[in-house]
């Protein structure tokens, strides 16, 4: 808003548009002013674009031409967890949909979550279906009757919001998927977890805030710079736990972390932002819970016995790093 203000930009806050003019062109009819409200006051603005980002609804033509196709329309278009209207060759995705009322999934919609994993998974039905037209099967249309279809899809990717602000910051905002709880709720059930901050908007380094959640995993990232930054890099590190992180709850506590712009520039965090590094977490998983000659044991609980048996000491800080991968991954 500082910066808003600083480039001479006027912002009214509590205003109504309850009309404009228009004026003929070769282009047709375009807007030339707008006609304000506020508390019985009226005021015209001149317009040289208009940009609407009003809450979005479904219009009238989008409404007629659902209603004509015999679809079922309940404030949203009605579709079943395989993302079926009760048309079965009519498929449907995104925030026009919702679920059957009879799952009680209005916290489930899409518009909670994010839309591209939400785009894989309706490309992946549509292609599975087509691939079984082709083959000549038919694939049976049964409506939410069948004990298979009573589960809901599962969405886990972030949602992401990254833009550039007035006054050159560049922002961006990594949060858990779904209906997010109020904070006051959360603090005062003791769920909403820790928040470490570094810097501010104003400071050289720039703000960064990480919210763990109460398990210590990452669960929002937020954001603020002027200068660029890994936007890739930080999207990564949401969903990791803070131990995989070098121990950053640790460290951030001890005054060890400035600057965590800095900090995850660090070499130990390259592992971290490798395109492959959530195959190596599989990977280590299947190993080090496969059973070794000892019957009963596995390979997970030797390393651990012989570091409680060593008490860590002779471990050095990349088998450390190593190991905390491991133990990760074996509980993921």
């Amino acid at each position: 808003m500082n910066s808003i203000s600083k480039s001479g930009i006027e912002v009214l806050l509590g205003w109504e548009m309850i009309d404009w003019h228009l004026k003929k062109s070769n282009a047709g009819k375009l807007i030339e002013a707008i006609v304000l409200r506020s508390k019985g006051d009226t005021r015209t603005i001149e317009c040289d674009a208009l940009l609407n980002f009003s809450e979005k609804t479904i219009n009238m033509e989008i409404f007629l031409a659902i209603c004509r196709s015999g679809l079922v329309f309940d404030g949203q278009l009605v579709i079943d967890p395989e993302f079926r209207t009760n048309d079965p060759f009519v498929f449907a995705a995104g925030t026009v949909t919702k679920y059957c009322r009879r799952f009680y999934a209005e916290s489930w919609e899409h518009k909670y979550y994010n839309s591209v994993e939400i785009g894989e998974r309706l490309a992946n039905i549509l292609r599975s279906t087509i691939d079984s037209h082709q083959r000549g099967v038919q694939v049976p249309f049964a409506r939410v009757k069948s004990k298979t279809y009573l589960t809901l899809p599962s969405f886990r990717s972030a949602n992401v919001v990254s833009c550039t602000l007035p006054g050159g910051y560049r922002y961006l905002h990594v949060r858990k998927p779904g209906k997010t709880a109020l904070r006051k709720l959360a603090i005062r059930y003791d769920f909403y977890g820790s928040v470490l901050v570094t810097g501010s908007c104003a400071s050289e380094i720039g703000y960064f805030r990480i919210r763990l959640n109460r398990f210590d995993s990452v669960e929002t990232i937020t954001c603020c710079n002027r200068k660029d930054f890994e936007v890739r890099h930080v999207i990564s590190l949401y969903g990791k736990h803070e131990s995989l992180l070098n121990e950053l709850k640790t460290r951030y506590q001890k005054s060890l972390i400035a600057d965590f712009y800095a900090y995850f520039r660090e070499p130990w965090a390259l592992a971290i932002f490798y395109d492959r590094f959530e195959c190596l977490l599989v990977e280590n998983r299947a190993t080090l819970l496969s059973k070794t000659a000892v019957p009963g044991s596995s390979l997970i609980d030797d390393c651990v016995r012989a570091l409680i048996k060593s008490k860590w000491e002779p471990v050095s800080g990349a088998m450390r790093f190593f190991f905390s991968v491991s133990l990760i991954a074996t509980n993921l």
